[in-house]
C-alpha cells in the first residue's frame, strides 16, 4: 500500500505530528504540503490522511477551498488529524465533514494539543509551553498505534470501517470565529519607534510576506480592487503582544536590540521540540 497525508502547517506544531505519525506507519506515507496547490494523485493512494491546524475553532478557508477542490472520491479510507493551543473547538468536526463530503470514508480523527501560537493568549500566560506531559505523549502514541493497526487490517483485505467522533463539552460549545476576531484581539496596531532599527528581520521573518519597511514596519494590506500593497499608518505590532514579540527573556542577537530577536522569539513560543494532547478521538 501507499500512502499520503495532505498537510497544512503554518507554524510548524502540526508538521511535528505529521513525522510521529509517518514514522510509525506500517507502509511508506509522503508527506505533501498543501500551501503548494500541488497536483494530488489520489488514483495512486490507498490511504489519505488529513492534518491541519485549529483556526478560530473552525479550520482555514485555503484548507477548506484545498479540500473542495480534491477528486470525488468513492470511498477511499482516510484519517484526519487538527491541532490546537487553547481549543479544539469544531475544527476536527470540519475536517471530518469536509473530508467526507468528497467521498472518503473516514476511519479515524484525532485532536492534539500544542504549545499555543496566537500572541493575546500567549501575553496572558496561556501558551501551553509546558506541553505535553508523560501521558499526554502516550495517548497521542496509543492513537497512532491504534491507526496503524487499523491500516494494517486494510492492507489484508478488511473492510475500512467508519469511524466515530466525539468532542468534549467545551469544544462543542465553543462557536466558530473568523479572522476579524484576531484583528479585534490583537488591538491598536503601533511599533517602538526608539527600539527598531529598521534593520528588515521582521520583514525576512514573516512567513507571509505581511511586512515591510517604511521607513518603520508597516503591514502590506490585500484590497479586493487595488494595490496589494497599500499600508495602514501604523505598525503591525500590538500593545497587546509587544510583551511577547519582543520579550526580554529571550536572549538578545548579536547586536543586543531587542527588535532584532522578534522572529526568534515568536518561533519559540511557536515551535517546541514536542507537544501533544489528546483532545477527543476516535479510531
Amino acid at each position: 500500500m501507499q500512502g499520503a497525508i495532505l498537510s497544512y502547517s503554518v507554524t510548524g506544531n502540526t508538521s511535528l505530528v505529521v513525522q510521529r505519525v509517518v514514522r510509525a506507519m506500517p507502509f511508506p506515507f509522503d508527506v505533501v504540503d498543501v500551501t503548494l496547490l500541488p497536483e494530488v494523485d489520489l488514483a495512486a493512494l490507498d490511504v489519505v490522511g488529513f492534518a491541519v491546524p485549529t483556526d478560530f475553532w473552525g479550520i482555514s478557508q485555503r484548507v477548506s477551498g484545498f479540500i473542495a477542490e480534491l477528486p470525488l472520491q468513492h470511498g477511499k479510507p482516510a484519517f484526519v488529524i487538527n491541532t490546537f493551543g487553547g481549543a479544539s473547538g469544531k475544527a476536527l468536526v470540519r475536517l471530518w465533514e469536509a473530508v467526507s463530503s468528497r467521498g472518503f470514508r473516514v476511519a479515524a480523527g484525532y485532536s492534539a494539543h500544542m504549545p499555543d501560537s496566537y500572541p493575546p493568549l500567549i501575553a496572558r500566560g496561556f501558551a501551553s509551553a509546558g506541553a505535553p506531559s508523560t501521558s499526554e505523549l502516550a495517548k497521542l502514541d496509543s492513537f497512532i498505534a491504534k491507526l496503524a493497526a487499523t491500516l494494517s487490517a486494510i492492507d489484508d483485505g478488511h473492510e475500512a470501517p467508519s469511524g466515530r467522533l466525539s468532542l468534549g463539552l467545551m469544544d462543542r460549545l465553543l462557536p466558530e470565529r473568523d479572522r476579524s476576531t484576531g484583528l479585534h484581539a490583537m488591538g491598536e496596531r503601533s511599533v517602538d519607534g526608539q527600539a527598531c532599527t529598521r534593520c528588515g528581520t521582521c520583514v525576512k521573518g514573516c512567513l507571509t510576506g505581511a511586512i515591510r519597511l517604511d521607513p518603520l514596519p508597516v503591514p502590506r494590506c490585500a484590497v479586493d480592487a487595488g494595490d496589494a500593497t497599500t499600508a495602514v499608518p501604523r505598525g503591525p505590532y500590538t500593545p497587546r503582544s509587544v510583551r511577547v514579540l519582543h520579550s526580554t527573556r529571550v536572549p538578545p542577537t548579536r547586536s543586543g536590540n531587542a527588535c532584532l530577536a522578534l522572529p526568534k522569539a515568536y518561533r519559540r513560543h511557536r515551535m517546541p521540540s514536542t507537544g501533544w494532547m489528546n483532545r477527543g478521538s476516535s479510531i
